[in-house]
């Protein structure tokens, strides 16, 4: 793990939503094989969890947008977030405001709620106008499309109202859809609900330009050079050891 603060000097936050509640009609897929559904939010919910810890351990400053259970109107959800990012630029005033504080909306797509009619995807959306969201979801897109071989649907400059209406840079990333039966059965998977909050912390680093320490030793060129480091640290290591040696029998 590392700390964000000792990379950038301030904690971004992100703000994190996991767009509709529970029991919002509709936000389900369809009846699966054995009669059952899985809601939207048993996905979205899932992972800004996962998504928060991951940010948190890494020294970055989280606030969830809709943390109760039930649907919480999107505008109450844009408000929260865009009280607390006017306040945080008072904590930090010299800092890059499109880089203070950046906004995610987790959610699972839908046709038209029935299986095999469409061949699903993940995509990424940002406010049409908006060059920093346009970058910000470019980062994304870019992580998520090397996750779970899904169809890369790419970024779209849309009129949202959850991208419109943030004043920091936002994202809509839908991770699959509801109604395409393979990508259904990876909304309660645990192993993709933790690769997709990997991805969004990926991208927001990307976009940060926030070295994720633990990737550079992955290099195998960071590791050769790391082993040479090592091999020259026990030869001094070997030489200071004959050296005491001499030293001693010298005084006795």
């Amino acid at each position: 793990m590392f700390d964000v603060r000792k990379q950038l000097g301030y904690k971004p936050t992100i703000y994190l939503d996991d767009g509709h509640g529970i029991e919002t009609p509709g936000k389900r897929t369809p009846k699966m094989a054995d009669g059952s559904v899985i809601r939207e939010n048993q996905f979205n919910a899932a992972v800004v969890a996962k998504a928060k810890a991951k940010f948190e351990s890494c020294g970055f400053r989280v606030v969830l947008t809709a943390p109760e259970v039930e649907d919480v109107p999107l505008k109450t959800r844009i408000i929260r977030a865009n009280e607390d990012y006017l306040m945080q630029q008072k904590v930090y005033p010299d800092v890059d405001k499109s880089k203070l504080g950046l906004f995610f909306s987790v959610h699972f797509n839908a046709l038209d709620g029935r299986f095999g009619t469409n061949e699903g995807g993940v995509e990424t959306h940002f406010y049409k106008t908006s060059k920093n969201g346009k970058a910000l979801a470019a980062c994304v897109q870019k992580h998520v499309a090397l996750g779970t071989p899904q169809r890369n649907r790419g970024i779209k400059g849309t009129n949202l109202y959850v991208n419109r209406k943030t004043y920091m840079p936002a994202n809509l990333i839908e991770f699959g859809f509801m109604d395409v039966e393979r990508e259904a059965h990876l909304m309660l998977n645990d192993a993709y609900q933790d690769e997709s909050a990997e991805e969004l912390f990926r991208g927001a680093c990307e976009y940060l330009d926030v070295v994720i320490l633990e990737d550079l030793f992955k290099d195998p060129a960071a590791e050769e050079e790391l082993k040479t480091l090592r091999a020259k640290v026990k030869r001094y290591e070997d030489v200071i050891t004959v050296i005491h040696g001499v030293t001693e029998t010298a005084i006795i």
